[in-house]
C-alpha cells in the first residue's frame, strides 16, 4: 500500500487540507482506488463513464497540487499501482491453483520463460 504510505508521509498542513476536503486520508485513498477499479472494469468498453472517471482523477490531482504537492498524478499513480498489485497477486494465486496440480507454479514457469525465451 505504497500510495497510502505516501499520503501518510505528507506534511501535516497538507494532510489537514486533505482531511478537510475528503474527510480523511483513508477516504481520499479509497476514492482514488475505487475510481481505478471502476476504470479497469470499463477499459474495454466505450462507456462515457471512462471520461468521467478520468476527469475525476484529474480533478483530484489538481486539488492535491493546490495543496502544494508538486505533481498530484504521482499520488494517484501510486494508488493505481496498489490496485494493480492486488490484481496481479490475485491472478498469480488463481494461476497457481491451476499449475500446482500439474507439478509447477507461477515462479517456476516465469523462470523457465525467462531462461528459455528471455521474456
Amino acid at each position: 500500500m505504497e500510495g497510502l504510505n505516501r499520503l501518510l508521509k505528507l506534511p501535516d498542513d497538507i494532510q489537514s487540507q486533505i482531511k478537510r476536503d475528503f474527510g480523511s486520508i483513508a477516504e481520499l485513498y479509497k476514492k482514488v482506488f475505487d475510481l481505478n477499479k471502476e476504470e479497469h472494469g470499463l477499459i474495454l468498453s466505450k462507456s462515457p463513464r471512462l471520461i468521467e472517471i478520468r476527469n475525476e482523477l484529474y480533478d483530484i490531482e489538481e486539488k492535491l497540487e493546490s495543496y502544494g504537492i508538486l505533481d498530484g498524478s504521482d499520488i494517484t499513480s501510486e494508488i493505481a499501482s496498489d490496485y494493480g498489485d492486488i490484481i496481479v497477486t490475485k491472478r498469480i494465486a488463481d494461476l497457481n491453483k491451476y499449475l500446482i496440480p500439474l507439478g509447477t507454479d507461477f515462479e517456476k514457469m516465469k523462470k523457465w520463460l525467462k531462461d528459455k525465451y528471455g521474456i
